[in-house]
């Protein structure tokens, strides 16, 4: 499975069911296998993860895909996704649609104190941090020491009402909008050609080059920022001073 949070606020808590997730890449960065219960995925992150189905279970067997939020279950809230997935013989025929009956467990997630999960930050035993994947050695396809790089700038921007909405500029460009109400990428309706705003703004870089960008935003909040299936280093931060850069609404 390629395990991918599409979303836009909130982390989800990803497993399957009596199913443990051995993960082999994190950000399409191949690491050493390493077996958890479930995946903390943040906005934006996405997980290789290899399934064995153990040889004791039958044809036609269901169990949950869930993915939750870290609301707090103890408190009542649930809030997440479900889907299902279904054993089946590899030369069996599924009609495409069909219904497929919910798995005899409750929909509901229970609390469990005796789970491994990855990419967490509580104090718990059984919570392992990001920081225990090994990445594998990768040949990269430049050497960087003779290729000049790239370098490229990337402004954001919040404005409030009335022209309430957050902006984007590459390379100087005029700020743009480039929002949709929220569409996740795993919606059955998620069309690239139509959940995703005409004004989406692209990097374009050249393939197999090294790239500097200049990543710089004006929002009084922490911005978090990913590159998906890349792996970035940081040169340099800097930081506004607040009562010389800054007012109610935003820094310069």
């Amino acid at each position: 499975f390629r395990v991918v949070n599409g979303g836009q606020h909130h982390a989800l808590q990803f497993r399957i069911d009596g199913f443990p997730l051995t993960v082999v890449a994190a950000d399409s960065q191949p690491v050493e296998a390493y077996t958890v219960d479930e995946i903390v995925l943040h906005v934006g992150e996405r997980f290789d993860v290899e399934v064995s189905v153990f040889n004791d279970v039958q044809e036609g067997e269901r169990f949950w895909i869930r993915a939750d939020t870290l609301e707090s279950r103890s408190q009542g809230f649930q809030h997440g996704i479900r889907a299902i997935m279904r054993v089946s013989d590899p030369k069996s025929v599924h009609p495409r649609g069909e219904d497929v009956p919910d798995p005899t467990r409750s929909i509901v997630t229970p609390v469990s104190t005796n789970t491994k999960t990855l990419n967490c930050h509580a104090l718990s035993s059984g919570c392992v941090p990001i920081t225990s994947l090994s990445p594998l050695s990768i040949k990269h396809a430049v050497d960087e020491d003779n290729v000049e790089s790239e370098i490229h700038t990337v402004d954001t921007h919040f404005q409030l009402a009335p022209q309430y909405g957050h902006f984007v500029s590459i390379d100087s460009s005029a700020m743009t909008q480039n929002e949709l109400p929220p569409a996740a990428m795993i919606s059955r309706t998620f069309r690239p050609d139509q959940s995703t705003h005409p004004n989406t703004m692209a990097l374009r870089v050249a393939r197999s080059s090294p790239v500097i960008i200049v990543w710089r935003t004006s929002l009084l909040m922490d911005v978090p920022i990913h590159l998906h299936g890349h792996s970035v280093e940081i040169l340099d931060v800097a930081h506004p001073v607040l009562s010389q850069d800054c007012n109610t609404q935003s820094c310069s």
